[in-house]
């Protein structure tokens, strides 16, 4: 049976970044960084990596806070002035 943990779909996700990217950049060949795989791959762990730590914000963190800011209108968890 295969474990699926937090890595394993890091490591996921850095690899569907790095395909996704590099299809895009398929197409037009004209527009391709050098070297093409490495920024591939670069993209594939940026996006990865603040996926994982936006995520793991606590749950009173400041995402948190302008989301709920911007869906009621409120000024919920902010100071007033």
């Amino acid at each position: 049976m295969i474990a699926v943990n937090g890595w394993s779909l890091w490591l996921a996700e850095v690899s569907l970044v790095y395909w996704f990217v590099y299809f895009q950049y398929y197409w037009f060949p004209q527009l391709r960084p050098q070297p093409f795989t490495g920024f591939c791959f670069l993209m594939g762990l940026i996006y990865a990596c603040l996926d994982r730590v936006l995520l793991n914000l606590p749950p009173d963190g400041l995402v948190e806070r302008i989301t709920r800011c911007r869906l009621t209108g409120d000024r919920v968890g902010m100071p007033r002035t």
